[in-house]
């Protein structure tokens, strides 16, 4: 579908949400908008929300030019006045397109996979200028209007971006030299130099003076890192370097180009507005505006019964391996599983430790998988003949992937480096000797990994992106020879850019990935290097895609179970799976005489009440009483109980080990929302805490982040088509998903589509147009955006009007996160007694809790602006709840530690100026009102789920006191808390 095409679809779209359930709402403020002014200089353009809006220059009503479904952003109005520029994600990658002033005339200038953003007009018209990543980093191009002939302008070694083109033809970006940030200058006849460098890691974009002799644009004065703040300045350089800053009354200026209104005036945004400034003197004017949206009511989602997924037959496997003979092993409920070619299924492990990453030897003789029986996620390795079973490593930070070399001699593994997750390198265990050998190796996400056919290179997908100023990328296949650390990125061919894979056969002869979805073959060298033309396997969805040992085929998981197919091609074989159903005994009746209780309904306490929990349901709420003999009581006659706490954002990651979900019961936190995770170990793990395999919270998962061409997390998919789009949803029905996620990189167009034929509830990182479409939910106040910026909060930390009316106007959820905005160090920081706290210091190890306060420290250093940036995200929070957004706590972890930070999340709202009731709710009683299970969870009602937990001390008076946990209750199960604390 051509540009015109799909702006005549969204603009039918908004047609009908405007006249069927939707409402209308104006604004006058706008977060990190950017603004350019017409030649004529009557008339500006402004990007308010990715949407293109033009309004006179002295201010007033501004009219859409374009429909609000292409995310447009960053327009420059041409030296002649007759057309607009811009950059637009409407395929799904930024490409540049025109429109006349009144919205007429679209056209697309650019239109390929690779993104041209930040467009600038040379003097004459003729060309755009831009930013474009299609040599593999960005660079500065330039394409010709008349005839959309491209040509690279630079091509340095680091990132250039953000051109600015002045009369003269001289031409400003801002470029990574060394790993420095500047602004660098070609002027015509001249080599490029630098003009000035930034005092930190940031700079606003640069304009050229209409005479060309000066830049303008915006300097941090203060910034940090992590949590990402930045207090910035209007600052104007000449072409000789000499810079002048401004001090102006902006407290918040955003980091765009201004637009030069004379040589003495400019044009800016900066506190949600538009601002006319003086130069000499120095001077600031508003130039008001308004906006008018139109919106559709939330759809209504299915929620899915908590209690009757705890009934229904065990499903999650994970991992599954082929042994000789058709036998397959596999993880599932929380121990190692194997299937004989017959269909029998015998457990391999029962134990409550975790068992995850199966890898069989070469013979079939071994396996090895990663397990936490000795204290922490080591390799382990059993003989399937003898059953002898030992752990063979003792290395620090877990483990991931283990693999046997072809002779068996070597178990090659990963290991996390300092950044955690994102930071995994690869190490050897020669097994003789014990020794362990580390690999120079990229930054790896955990994957897989195999041997190729000589046994001197391992094969795995690294992420690759094609600039440092974003994150997202595409896999493509590592080869790490392992006997010298030699590292090398091969494209595989026809565009293959896998998920998942980079399994060799054992022949050395195929490569396995799993690409838009599907099995793919690639025919390999014995060094792993692409032999052939791939081809598809089988026309499903595939996970966990193996060789069988005779290299004749391939296991994976379908959508539907486990499937068998020939490596030569044919048609899927299923392998029916009857996994046991663990039978736990019920909880017995219980009575929890409460002091205190807060039951998730109302805004105080009610005293001295019994709560009757029987058969793992709450059977009735009344004053206290004497009650029969026999039956078990806690007394929390001093204490004060509560809802069991839901945690709204977080990623359950089951390698970790089981002490991860005793970490969040022993916080009080009895179901956890995971909305991006791999889809069967959520279920997997699910399963196995519902069944009390091990103990653990409730786990509502939304399955892999619904993203685009371009991705970043392991558990993100691309769906770049309309199949697998279709069996991303397929999935999400048999896998029993809570939410679904679309996240950066997914065209509005498909988003829409998730929203309206998922049926689930469907959250975003964005706010417009996923809630003109119907959305419900937003992750984050701020939060990872496609464009580079967020257009929910600025680098101050600040949300203006037109987040408060687009979420609060129709009630959307949102999971604000502040402890990632920094609440959690202000919080930490406040109370150092934290470091001390009993769950803290019992379940995560030494070495991550002296590494938290060393960064708490770090952190320290910006006191002040800390302080700033995380009022003013708190300010946010309470403006969307006054507005009428539904405000639910999430946080984020394992960023910040398990159940901990979602404690410091509800401090974060009592301090932003929410009554400590209404911050408990954001945990209890409106959280699963939100998700759809308010008759279930969040509340401390009869019929209830009996989910409680008990505190020493008064949580409405002091929120800190929800850390002083004695009891936790989850379906009727007791847990205390030196239980959970105790291996």
């Amino acid at each position: 579908m051509d540009l015109v095409s799909q702006v005549a679809l969204a603009g039918a779209l908004l047609v009908a949400l405007a006249a069927a359930a939707g409402g209308r709402y104006t604004v006058t403020e706008g977060t990190n908008l950017s603004v350019d002014a017409a030649p004529d200089g009557e008339r500006a353009v402004i990007d308010l929300q990715g949407r293109l809006w033009v309004l006179p220059l002295a201010g007033g009503a501004a009219r859409p030019i374009t429909d609000g479904f292409g995310d447009d952003r960053l327009p420059r109005w041409a030296p002649h006045g007759k057309q607009i520029v811009f950059q637009t994600f409407r395929h799904g990658s930024w490409d540049l397109a025109l429109v006349q002033p009144d919205g007429s005339g679209l056209r697309a200038l650019t239109s390929d996979p690779a993104d041209e953003r930040e467009p600038a007009w040379s003097a004459d018209g003729r060309f755009v200028y831009y930013a474009g990543d299609a040599a593999g980093q960005s660079d500065i191009w330039r394409v010709e209007v008349a005839t959309a002939v491209r040509e690279r302008i630079t091509a340095g070694d680091g990132d250039e971006y953000a051109p600015a083109v002045a009369v003269d033809g001289a031409l400003a970006y801002l470029a990574e030299r060394g790993g420095s940030l500047a602004v660098w200058i070609e002027e015509p006849g001249a080599a490029a130099r630098q003009l000035f460098s930034a005092p930190g890691r940031r700079l606003g974009a640069p304009r050229f003076s209409p005479d060309g002799q000066r830049l303008a644009l915006a300097v941090p004065v203060e910034e940090m890192g992590f949590p990402a703040i930045a207090r910035q300045r209007l600052t104007v350089v000449a072409r000789d370097g000499v810079a002048r800053r401004l001090e102006l009354p902006l407290a918040d200026l955003f980091p765009f180009a201004p637009a030069w209104l004379a040589d003495r005036e400019l044009l800016l945004t900066a506190d949600g507005g538009l601002r006319r400034i003086a130069v000499a003197p120095a001077g600031v004017a508003p130039v008001p505006f308004s906006a008018e949206f139109s919106f559709e009511k939330p759809r209504r989602f299915l929620a899915r019964s908590l209690a009757r997924r705890e009934l229904a037959p065990v499903r999650g496997i994970v991992e599954p391996a082929a042994l000789a003979a058709g036998a397959v092993v596999f993880t599932a409920i929380g121990d190692l599983w194997r299937r004989d070619a017959d269909g029998a299924v015998t457990p391999l492990t029962g134990d409550a430790f975790v068992e995850r990453d199966v890898a069989v030897s070469r013979d079939g003789r071994e396996l090895a998988w990663i397990g936490d029986r000795d204290g922490s996620m080591q390799v382990r390795v059993r003989d399937l003949a003898s059953g002898a079973e030992s752990a063979v490593t003792r290395v620090a930070g877990g483990v991931r992937y283990p693999v046997f070399s072809p002779d068996g001699g070597t178990i090659a593994f990963q290991q996390p480096g300092p950044r955690g997750d994102q930071d995994f390198g690869v190490r050897l265990l020669d097994r003789a000797s014990g020794k362990v050998r580390s690999l120079r190796t990229p930054p790896l996400w955990p994957g897989r990994m195999s041997y190729t056919g000589d046994g001197r290179h391992l094969a795995m997908l690294v992420l690759t992106g094609t600039t440092q100023r974003s994150r997202e990328g595409v896999n493509r296949l590592g080869l790490l020879n392992v006997e010298d650390g030699g590292w090398r990125i091969v494209e595989l061919p026809d565009g293959l850019h896998p998920e998942g894979g980079a399994v060799i056969s054992p022949d050395g002869r195929q490569l396995l990935a799993l690409h838009a979805g599907a099995a793919w073959l690639v025919p390999v060298s014995p060094d792993g290097t692409p032999a052939g033309a791939a081809r598809r396997l089988a026309g499903e969805l595939a996970d966990y895609a193996g060789f069988t040992p005779d290299s004749a085929q391939v296991l994976y998981l379908g959508t539907r179970g486990l499937r068998r197919v020939a490596a030569a091609g044919g048609e899927p074989q299923s392998l029916p799976l009857r996994l046991p159903q663990p039978q736990r005994t019920a909880p017995p009746d219980l009575l929890v005489h409460a002091g205190r209780l807060f039951d998730g309904t109302g805004s105080g306490y009610r005293q001295d009440v019994d709560i009757l929990l029987r058969g793992g349901r709450i059977v009735s709420v009344r004053p206290h009483a004497a009650h029969r003999d026999g039956l078990a009581v806690i007394d929390a006659s001093a204490r004060t109980v509560l809802p069991g706490l839901i945690e709204n954002h977080a990623h359950a990651q089951g390698h970790e080990g089981e002490w991860a979900g005793r970490a969040w019961l022993a916080y009080g936190v009895t179901t956890v929302v995971e909305p991006g995770g791999m889809p069967w170990e959520s279920l997997e793990l699910a399963e196995s805490w519902d069944r009390g395999l091990r103990p653990g919270p409730r786990l509502i998962y939304a399955g892999p982040q619904l993203d685009g061409a371009r991705r970043y997390f392991p558990f993100a998919s691309h769906v770049a088509t309309e199949e697998r789009l279709d069996w991303e949803l397929e999935r999400s029905r048999v896998l029993g998903y809570g939410l679904l996620k679309t996240y950066t990189r997914m065209p509005p167009a498909r988003q829409a589509e998730v929203i309206r034929r998922g049926g689930l509830l469907s959250s975003s990182h964005e706010i417009w147009p996923a809630l003109a479409m119907g959305g419900q939910r937003v992750e984050h106040l701020r939060g990872t955006s496609r464009a580079g910026f967020s257009s929910k909060q600025s680098d101050m930390l600040r949300s203006y009007g037109d987040v408060t009316a687009i979420v609060g106007t129709p009630r959307a959820i949102v999971s604000p996160t502040l402890v990632v905005a920094g609440g959690f160090f202000d919080w930490w920081l406040d109370h150092p007694e934290l470091a001390r706290n009993r769950q803290f210091e019992a379940l995560w190890p030494a070495a991550y809790r002296a590494g938290l306060a060393g960064f708490a420290q770090v952190v320290a250093r910006r006191r002040e602006l800390l302080g700033e940036g995380v009022a003013n995200a708190r300010s946010a929070t309470l403006a969307l709840h006054r507005a009428g957004a539904r405000i639910v706590a999430g946080t984020d972890a394992p960023i910040f530690p398990y159940g901990l930070s979602l404690v410091g999340e509800i401090v974060n709202y009592v301090e932003a100026g929410l009554t400590p009731a209404q911050a408990l709710h954001s945990a209890t009683g409106a959280s699963a009102a939100a998700l759809g299970l308010e008759r279930e969870i969040g509340s401390i009602v009869p019929g209830r789920l009996a989910d409680l937990v008990v505190v020493d001390g008064d949580p409405l008076a002091d929120p800190n006191a929800l850390l002083a946990v004695t009891d936790v209750i989850r379906g009727g199960y007791r847990y205390r808390l030196e239980e959970l604390l105790s291996r």
